[in-house]
């Protein structure tokens, strides 16, 4: 398991040498149904990565940001998303990912790997130990690194309520903690709070191709991860893969930062729907 976990990480880094051909060249893109837009290179770098999974996990199911869902049964599910930022891509904005992650209903056997193409960095997890960054083992500090914490919000604007929310709560997140942003790559910003270069990220209604990978490295990072259900946030302490239902689609409000300021950011944000007021 662990040879083909090194085996994937080559891979994707391979194809990151192909996504950074692509970004310093022309690039043609299509809006798809959806209005999101899609390059030549998604398509070729999640077929490279499906082609991988049939190989080597040929029971696995597959839930890919382009291609059909394939449906498996040996109970584990990958997410993948060839360019997550699809429109700092095409805009030439050096902050996008490759990711890929197997998720089952415990660590043995997951893995999650997220690959900026541009910085080459490289952060990774494999079956829960910790969380690499380069092969390099990174942890946690007691407390946040700066006196000024950082606060991301990312989301997809599923319902009409999130794009006026995400405004106000990047308003009033930096007002109070000293910065917040986004920056249109969800699944890198989530990765930056795993290696503790940002200090929080709420994701509002994201695909689980746009999520799964980040998740799993805060998880493995020992970041804290809450869920917002039912009119309030619960610490979330079961497997990454059972957020997204029997569908495998389903998307969620999700917290997840530094331990040291998790109940105080809960709090504060409440129901992030009543910020499009």
């Amino acid at each position: 398991m662990e040879s083909k976990f090194k085996k994937l990480v080559a891979l994707i880094e391979e194809s990151g040498n192909l996504a950074r051909d692509y970004f310093y060249n022309e690039e043609r893109f299509f809006q798809k149904d959806d209005k999101t837009l899609v390059t030549e290179v998604d398509t070729k770098i999640e077929d490279m990565l499906r082609t991988f999974v049939a190989e080597h996990f040929p029971d696995d199911t597959i839930v890919g940001e382009e291609g059909e869902d394939v449906i498996g049964n040996s109970g584990y599910v990958w997410y993948i998303d060839p360019i997550d930022g699809t429109e700092n891509f095409v805009r030439k904005i050096p902050l996008f990912s490759i990711t890929a992650t197997r998720l089952g209903s415990g660590p043995e056997g997951s893995m999650a790997i997220v690959h900026n193409p541009i910085s080459q960095q490289t952060f990774a997890s494999f079956m829960g130990q910790g969380i690499y960054e380069n092969q390099k083992l990174t942890t946690f500090s007691d407390k946040p690194a700066h006196t000024r914490q950082a606060i991301h919000v990312v989301s997809n604007p599923a319902e009409p309520w999130v794009k006026p929310a995400k405004h106000h709560l990047i308003h009033q997140l930096g007002k109070k903690y000293g910065r917040s942003a986004s920056f249109s790559t969800g699944i890198l910003e989530m990765a930056y709070v795993a290696a503790g270069r940002l200090d929080g990220v709420l994701s509002l209604l994201n695909k689980p191709w746009d999520s799964a990978a980040g998740l799993y490295l805060n998880k493995a990072s020992g970041a804290d991860i809450s869920l917002f259900s039912d009119n309030a946030w619960s610490k979330y302490e079961g497997a990454i893969k059972d957020l997204y239902g029997e569908s495998l689609r389903d998307r969620k409000i999700i917290l997840m930062s530094h331990p040291a300021i998790h109940d105080e950011l809960c709090a504060f944000i409440g129901d992030p729907k009543q910020w499009a007021e």
